[in-house]
């Protein structure tokens, strides 16, 4: 698909049009026509878009579409994947392929030669299992039929080393330094058909040690690219956590950071007491439409006794770090039920217009997992993975299938209900004082006829200055045939002024 996609020399000289002549239905003849035009002038632009690519300094991290829809979407996929002969053989050839054309070319250093012999050698194997040979009688005969155990064994062999293989999370050495993750490959499967903690803690250690082996100092600004956005869009992911507490985790593709809020708030928690920077900027994408968020994560003071003196005295729990993000997320729609897309986000920003415009949506919780002080990286990987699974006894959205009765799914339902929007004023559980403080807020960008979410087909453009502590966020798009732009602006303040 790679060499197909970027190579003109292997398109046909010439698209067959004599097709569209033969359809008897009239929708049916005018797709054809439709794509053949799309797929000419995708052949004028290639062109193009292979010097820009080629004269420019690109970055790329995989999603979900390097392999399939849904990827690792969690634990029973990816066990019965896994453990399916074909499955795991897709599985690593997109990974192989994903080495060759992207990953190899952003970190060259992270793929020693130990990996590249084994990709070889897959190969090699793979190439000689797709050769046929002709009998006397013209027969097909497949070589699979042939091979000794000794050979699908070395072939199993190195599937599970392409599959274990851990370092597509890269830093690339760009001011301020940036951590691009791999929000696949990584993930920490709680139960088997919950959303999944999409960054374990061996990521979180490498992640560690690269970021400090690049030079980086603590203090300075960083740029975190992240596939799927770490502050998602407020309503959008409430009405999809809630359908998911109907009819399932893969249905509604519940795999944002903040499904699994343990997952979520360790990796604020590790960005914040591992590096303190000053300010982050997230790049994300993948949710198909287009949106710029200013966030906050505070982290209190530990021991309830503290906390309760200081309420005591009328101040507020004293706050031991504080981190501001800003979140430019980009991403164009999917090519189907476009009008359906369209109308879904034109809902939701009337809704965020009425009840939400100019209000900061909050948030606070127990670091119940992570000690008193949030995430310790001098904990073993042991000590951590037994901390979520205690902490983890019962997500309301996972109680579903069809092994679940109709009451226990109306059950998980209004818990899931009460947990997100009936708790105490400040959202804490019980009566504990809580050890963090999340909060977003959408910035509405200046343009023409500018929304706080764009439906429309988009690229995004960012621009940091570091003088200002400002970072700026451009959305091209295209309406009505005309490209148009839309500018938003987060301006971060001075750590001593910072109080909002």
């Amino acid at each position: 698909m790679y060499l197909v996609s970027w190579n003109p020399l292997m398109w046909p000289k010439e698209f067959d049009t004599y097709l569209s002549k033969i359809h008897d239905i009239i929708e049916s003849k005018q797709k054809y026509e439709t794509d053949l035009h799309e797929a000419e002038k995708s052949r004028t632009d290639l062109r193009k878009i292979r010097r820009l690519l080629a004269n420019v300094p690109t970055y790329m991290i995989c999603d979900d579409h390097e392999i399939t829809d849904d990827w690792n979407i969690d634990r029973k996929w990816r066990d019965s994947v896994r453990n399916s002969r074909i499955g795991s053989q897709i599985v690593a050839n997109g990974l192989v392929a994903y080495w060759a054309f992207q990953a190899w070319g952003n970190d060259p250093d992270s793929f020693d030669e130990g990996f590249i012999e084994t990709i070889q050698m897959y190969l090699d194997l793979k190439k000689q299992k797709s050769l046929f040979h002709f009998d006397k009688t013209s027969k097909v005969t497949n070589l699979d039929s042939d091979r000794g155990d000794n050979e699908i064994d070395r072939t199993k062999t190195m599937e599970n080393r392409i599959w274990e293989f851990k370092k597509w999370t890269y830093v690339a050495p760009t001011y301020p330094l940036s951590i691009v993750l791999d929000c696949r490959t990584q993930r920490e499967f709680v139960n088997p058909d919950g959303p999944p903690v999409l960054l374990n803690d061996v990521v979180l250690e490498y992640i560690r040690s690269k970021v400090y082996n690049s030079g980086y100092k603590q203090g300075d600004p960083l740029v975190i690219v992240s596939p799927t956005p770490v502050f998602g869009f407020e309503h959008a992911e409430s009405v999809q956590r809630f359908l998911t507490s109907i009819s399932g985790t893969y249905k509604w593709d519940l795999e944002t950071w903040r499904a699994n809020e343990t997952g979520f708030i360790k990796f604020l928690t590790f960005v914040s007491n591992t590096f303190s920077p000053d300010y982050c900027v997230i790049l994300s994408g993948d949710v198909h439409y287009a949106f710029t968020m200013k966030a906050r994560f505070d982290l209190f003071t530990a021991g309830d006794h503290t906390k309760q003196f200081a309420l005591d005295l009328g101040n507020d729990i004293p706050i031991i770090s504080s981190l501001s993000f800003a979140q430019l997320t980009a991403s164009p729609l999917r090519s189907n039920s476009l009008k359906k897309r369209k109308l879904a986000i034109m809902i939701l920003n009337l809704v965020h217009k009425i009840l939400l415009t100019r209000k900061t949506s909050k948030r606070m919780g127990i670091l119940d997992a992570y000690s008193d002080s949030g995430y310790n990286s001098n904990r073993t990987s042991k000590e951590l993975k037994e901390d979520i699974r205690s902490t983890i006894k019962n997500p309301n959205y996972s109680k579903h299938g069809k092994g679940v009765s109709f009451p226990t799914k109306i059950k998980t339902i209004f818990a899931s209900l009460i947990n997100r929007y009936l708790g105490n004023k400040e959202g804490r559980r019980a009566d504990r004082f809580p050890d963090w403080r999340e909060s977003r807020i959408l910035v509405t960008p200046k343009g023409r006829g500018t929304t706080p979410v764009l439906a429309n087909n988009n690229i995004g453009s960012v621009s940091l200055n570091l003088e200002s502590r400002t970072v700026e966020h451009t959305l091209f798009f295209l309406e009505s045939n005309e490209v148009r732009s839309s500018v938003a602006v987060i301006e971060f303040a001075d750590r001593e002024s910072d109080t909002g």
